[in-house]
């Protein structure tokens, strides 16, 4: 006879089953925890690489240049009007965006005739030649910011009316915009009924000027327009260099860095990619 006694106890095939089970599952956890590293190994290895590349473009455009450059300057000249109407002729005649300006710096030095070629200089951006409306705007754009702020309360209305037809231009992306949104943004808060027209601009990710009015709007509005700055670079904006600059009135530099590696690395070609590492070399010069 067999010895029963002596014979393996035998598995029945539940605890089989559940040991398979189990084996099964350590299996599985083992290949998700293996992906799982696999994936921020390679996502830390890819901006790795991408730290690696921007700090070497950075280190050769920083390489000292060979020979110095010179910008030579320009001191200011002061022009005298001998009446209203001699300012405004020579306010048409000027050729000379430098001119133009350094005109309308003198106008800071009238005193009863101010309140005269302010409004006839209005008049004029309305001329039909560019250069004219060009220089209107300069010259307004000199009273503003250089202690005329208050003499100039009393015309704001109708300069604002005046920049706001130069919005509605065919040409609103060419120079008649990009002076009359600097000069919104010079008068500040009193500008706001040109909201409407510039909201239209800003929210054009494509405008020319759509930075130009982002940045207006955030001086009128007294707000933080960083996060449609942030959609201009993303959106790869004609401008986008100027909103990364611009960026830095509202984020530090580290972070606006940071926004523009990620714009690099979604950039496709190497000439696209160079001109993000030169925004970066010149963030905030």
């Amino acid at each position: 006879m067999h010895d029963i006694e002596s014979s393996p106890p035998r598995r029945s095939f539940f605890q089989l089953k559940i040991s398979s089970m189990l084996f099964l599952l350590l299996l599985v956890g083992m290949g998700l925890g293996w992906w799982s590293d696999h994936a921020r190994l390679t996502q830390q290895l890819t901006d790795s690489e991408v730290d690696r590349e921007i700090q070497e473009k950075l280190l050769a455009l920083t390489k000292p240049r060979k020979t110095s450059r010179y910008v030579p300057t320009r001191g200011p000249h002061y022009y005298a009007a001998e009446s209203p109407e001699h300012f405004i002729e020579q306010t048409r005649n000027h050729r000379s965006t430098i001119n133009a300006s350094y005109w309308g710096d003198s106008l800071r030095w009238a005193e009863e005739d101010f309140d005269v070629i302010v409004p006839m200089t209005c008049q004029l951006l309305a001329d039909p030649n560019e250069i004219v409306r060009r220089n209107a705007c300069l010259v307004l754009r000199e009273q503003y910011g250089k202690g005329s702020d208050d003499r100039m309360e009393k015309h704001n209305d109708q300069i604002v009316g005046q920049l706001r037809t130069l919005l509605h231009r065919e040409d609103s992306g060419g120079e008649d915009a990009r002076l009359a949104i600097d000069l919104l943004t010079v008068i500040g808060p009193s500008a706001s009924p040109a909201h409407a027209e510039l909201r239209k601009i800003m929210e054009d990710d494509q405008h020319l000027q759509a930075v130009s009015a982002t940045m207006a709007m955030g001086k009128i509005l007294q707000s933080d327009v960083s996060p449609r700055l942030v959609e201009l670079i993303e959106a790869n904006n004609p401008a986008w260099e100027r909103a990364a600059n611009s960026l830095l009135e509202f984020r530090t530099e580290d972070e606006v860095r940071d926004i523009l590696k990620h714009f690099y690395a979604s950039r496709q070609t190497e000439a696209e990619r160079n001109e993000v590492i030169k925004a970066i070399h010149h963030l905030g010069r």
